[in-house]
């Protein structure tokens, strides 16, 4: 019982911790705040995260139009498949005529 509520202290404040992290931008990942091996052991408080990054630890967005290869939804409105589509949607959802 003793390490359940242990482990489910250690938890919560890991996550609470992330937390407030993603709220003040601050560039740590989850694995830094929780590990008990590889804790995080840079300066307090962190560096922000930089506009280019989305998430902690990631990589850098790349920038718009920087890939040649369409996304899903852009090759799918480029073959005039949405149209089809919403018209599948409203066939099986028959009830939900806000679609149209």
């Amino acid at each position: 019982m003793v390490a359940v509520a242990f482990l489910l202290l250690w938890g919560g404040y890991g996550t609470g911790l992330f937390g407030w992290c993603l709220l003040r931008d601050y560039d740590v990942t989850l694995g830094q705040l929780m590990s008990p091996f590889h804790p995080y052991a840079g300066p307090w408080p962190p560096a922000t995260i930089p506009a280019s990054q989305i998430w902690p630890g990631a990589a850098p967005a790349a920038a718009a139009g920087a890939s040649n290869t369409p996304t899903p939804a852009q090759a799918a409105a480029a073959a005039g498949k949405s149209s089809s589509i919403i018209t599948k949607i409203n066939d099986l959802l028959p009830g939900l005529g806000i679609i149209k």
